[in-house]
């Protein structure tokens, strides 16, 4: 995306002369930045467009044209300057939403084991005191061990609890 916005903002640096003479961009749409029949870099750093859209990214939130009295200026939609920053882009590309309720978002980086706790966590499928009474286990007691505070659930148990609290605070 740093070349496509220096190519844009930068028109009279020989390098976006000799980019534009080779793909022919001059006559093309604004979003067109390469000529497919050409092999190389610049259709190596146009593929980005690929890359953005698999992450949900529009283009034009990134890049776009703005019409002014001058001619045309071009805005980035990821910052608060509206110039483009290397920073910002990565940082919305690392961002990864909150899950929402029924959805899960299973992550290649964290281990099997963990990913699948976490997903029985968030089913509610931990063996904890609530739960086993749910299903007929009979137990004495639903309070939680730990801290004999609360009821014994996932939610207390893996963040509610003085424990579970500690644990965080130590991270």
């Amino acid at each position: 995306m740093k070349w496509w916005w220096k190519l844009r903002t930068e028109p009279h640096h020989l390098w976006v002369e000799v980019v534009s003479s080779l793909h022919n961009l001059k006559s093309k749409p604004d979003d067109i930045y390469s000529k497919k029949t050409l092999t190389g870099v610049w259709n190596n750093i146009v593929g980005i467009r690929k890359a953005l859209v698999k992450k949900g990214i529009p283009v034009s939130s990134v890049i776009s044209k703005q019409p002014t009295t001058n001619g045309v200026t071009w805005r980035c939609g990821i910052t608060s300057t509206r110039t483009y920053m290397v920073r910002d882009l990565r940082q919305r590309w690392d961002y990864k939403p909150l899950v929402a309720d029924g959805q899960f978002c299973w992550l290649k980086e964290v281990p099997l084991k963990v990913n699948c706790f976490i997903w029985r966590a968030k089913m509610g499928r931990i063996s904890v005191a609530s739960e086993l009474a749910k299903i007929g286990v009979l137990l004495e007691v639903l309070t939680c061990p730990m801290c004999n505070e609360s009821e014994e659930g996932s939610d207390h148990v893996l963040v509610d609890s003085t424990y579970a609290r500690s644990v965080l605070e130590g991270v």
